[in-house]
């Protein structure tokens, strides 16, 4: 698996087909082994990453933490990509700060986060259902 081509590939998917890769065992221990993270750190990073994918449904850009943590994850993705292809960059110190964010993020808003992910697939499906009437 080539990590930097997966990332690139896990922003152009579906709802769906990134919350099954996402959850994939094989994809996390390469989180954990490409940037040097423990298990619950490869976990927020992937995680992360959903919320950067998902950005336009699931973070208002009206509320401050949202438009904050927004640009973090959009910038923790850009270095993760570079990280990947062996450029110079801080990913560890970038991650530590976006994950700190991410958990006030998540602690805040941790009602409306389950509602999105119990939702979200029921919304794909009947989109899928509709398109495939037509």
């Amino acid at each position: 698996m080539i990590l930097h081509d997966e990332l690139e590939q896990f922003m152009q998917g579906t709802y769906m087909q990134r919350r099954q890769w996402m959850l994939r065992a094989d994809v996390r221990k390469e989180v954990e082994r490409e940037f040097d993270l423990p298990n619950d750190d490869a976990r927020a990073f992937l995680a992360m990453m959903f919320v950067y994918a998902e950005r336009e449904s699931v973070l208002d850009v009206n509320i401050p933490l949202d438009t904050v943590l927004r640009r973090m994850v959009q910038d923790l993705y850009r270095l993760a990509l570079d990280y990947c292809l062996g450029l110079p960059v801080d990913f560890k110190d970038a991650f530590d700060r976006c994950n700190e964010v991410f958990r006030m993020w998540k602690d805040r808003d941790h009602a409306a986060v389950r509602a999105y992910v119990q939702h979200a697939p029921m919304e794909e499906s009947l989109r899928s259902m509709y398109l495939k009437m037509f």
